[in-house]
Order: structure tokens, then sequence, then C-alpha cells
């Protein structure tokens, strides 16, 4: 029995993305035997076509490589686009993905374990985790995505509803199920969640979106003009995704947050020593309450020294605090 070259080629690529990687290799008898247990052992396939095969992927830029073994005898792996640890790190971002259900999680989990080999993917396979993971529950997220991506990419408006949940969980739409048009800038990954970033019509203002709050996004046909927005700065300035006005603030933080305040507000953060405990940062923040809350979960580790109204505001909510465990 002959194979047709195309599809001889083709399965010596399969053979060796499915069971060679950075630990396991073929040699050309590995390969031959391979192709008999698919085709028969009566298939018929000289050691040197399979060699000019492996050199044919090689020129197609499908990186085939060849090791020397023991007696000079040759071995050949394909160990991928993607190294183990690129697609560990794609795992992960998949299965901590909020804005996706179980059953997509799973879809793409298994879809990014086909980029490396069989054994690889067995291994890897024992380390996704999904039990207990928070997930969506809304299936539409992807099309949302999918269409908002196509808005961008064409600079066309969006229309859309938008909503949150109720305390007895159930989906409640904004402003009794109004249509929001909004001009799409950019979709951005945030605390497990895509958000989108665009102008809002109704409001004249720049603002953003939780993609899994969305419902029946829509592409309309009338283009936009784009205005000139810092999509970087954007997002470091909508501090905890509450916005509000900027202002440069002053907070005395003591040394043991020293990275918590660097992951917040990034190096360029002015730091200078307040004491031998504690140290003065001075940054530019959007005042708002997420600021104010996020401020509150250091207790006394953290406290405003400006500007005064932002010392105003964490007073009055502690002392809410304090009455509400004090009655």
């Amino acid at each position: 029995m002959e194979l047709d070259n195309r599809q001889r080629l083709l399965t010596v690529l399969q053979i060796l993305q499915n069971e060679t990687d950075e630990e396991n290799e073929l040699s050309i008898y590995d390969i031959k035997e391979r192709l008999k247990q698919a085709y028969g052992e009566d298939l018929n396939i000289k050691n040197a076509i399979l060699k000019e095969d492996i050199d044919a992927l090689n020129r197609a830029g499908i990186d085939i490589d060849e090791n020397i073994g023991e007696r000079g005898k040759k071995y050949y792996r394909h160990e991928g686009l993607f190294e183990l640890h690129e697609v560990k790190l794609l795992l992960d971002a998949v299965s901590s993905a909020r804005f996706l259900t179980l059953e997509e999680t799973s879809v793409l989990v298994e879809k990014i374990l086909k980029l490396k080999s069989r054994n690889t993917a067995k291994k890897l396979r024992k380390n996704v985790y999904l039990d207990g993971m928070i997930k969506a529950k809304n299936a539409s997220v992807r099309y949302g995505i999918d269409h908002i991506q196509t808005a961008i990419a064409e600079r066309k408006k969006i229309v859309f509803q938008y909503g949150r949940y109720n305390i007895e969980k159930k989906f409640i739409l904004s402003h009794d199920g109004a249509w929001y048009t909004v001009h799409p800038y950019a979709l951005i990954w945030n605390s497990d969640y895509y958000y989108l970033i665009g102008y809002y019509e109704q409001a004249d203002d720049i603002r953003h979106y939780r993609v899994d709050r969305m419902r029946h996004v829509q592409v309309k046909d009338e283009k936009y003009r784009p205005q000139a927005l810092n999509i970087p700065e954007y997002v470091n300035r909508s501090f905890h995704m509450f916005t509000g006005d900027e202002e440069l603030i002053r907070l005395q933080v003591k040394n043991e947050l020293i990275n918590v305040m660097i992951d917040r507000f990034g190096l360029d953060a002015d730091i200078r020593k307040a004491s031998e405990d504690a140290f003065l940062l001075t940054t530019m923040a959007s005042i708002s309450d997420g600021l104010v809350n996020w401020i509150l979960t250091w207790g006394s580790k953290v406290k405003v020294i400006s500007p005064d109204h932002l010392k105003d505001r964490l007073k009055e909510e502690s002392r809410k605090m304090w009455e509400q465990y004090n009655i």
C-alpha cells in the first residue's frame, strides 16, 4: 500500500504534533510504525521519504527539531508555536475569566490543550481547576464581544441594554430597559471581567460598561468619528472602575503596604519617607466611592493627608461604620 504524498505529509505532521514535545521524541522508525498503525501493516514507505517530509515541514516554517541520540540515531520532535509556560498562562486566564460560562470555559480549555502534544496536554489538564470557580450564567457574552470587536474595527456605533442583579438575584435592565447608543473605542480585561470603553451619546461622556451586564448588543450601520482618548491613561484614572474628578491626593502609608501602593498607582507615583515605619505617597487619582472604599480596606495603615474633602468623606463613612456596630 502507498499513501498519497499530501496525505502522508499531513499524517507525519499530526504524529509529530500529537506525540512529541520537550520530553518526547520519535525516530524515523517510530514514525513509520505510527503510519502502519493508521494505514495498515502492508504500508510500503522508505525512510528517506519520511526524512524528506520532515525537511519539507521545516522549509514550510513548521519547526521540527532533530536530535542525535545514542550511536548517532536521529530523533525528531515538534514543540509547537507556544512554549509550555505560555500555554499554562492561557489556561489560567481562561479558567479564571468570570465572563465565560463553565461550558465555554471547558470548550476553550480543550482547544488550548491541543496546542501541545497529548502527553503534555494530559499533564496540563490535571492542573486545570474549574469546580467551585465563579462563572457567568449568561452565554451571550461571547456574542456581545464579537459584535463589539466588529464595531470597533469598522468604527460603527452599537446599541444595547444594560442592567444589574437585584437582591433576589434577578437581572434588572437599567432605566426601564432603555437602549444605550455608544461609540465603542476599546475592550479591556480588568479583574477577570471584560469592559467596553466608549462615548455614550445620551450623556455626551466617555464611560465604561461591563460586557457581561450588556444585553442584546447590536451593531448599527451608522459610523462614528472617534475622539482622541488615551486608553491606558483612562484605565489608570478610572480607579477600580469607579470614575470621578481627578485630583492630587496625598496618603501616609505604613511601609508594609509599599507593594500594594505600587501595584495600584504604579512606579510613577511620588513616594517619600515620612518616618521609620511609614511613607508619603502623592499621586493623581479619581475621587470616588471606589477610592474611599479601597482606602478603608487598609484600616489605620493608610491615612489621607489631602485633599480635605476626601478626608471628610472617609470620616463620614467611618462614623457610619462605628454607629452600625455600636447600636
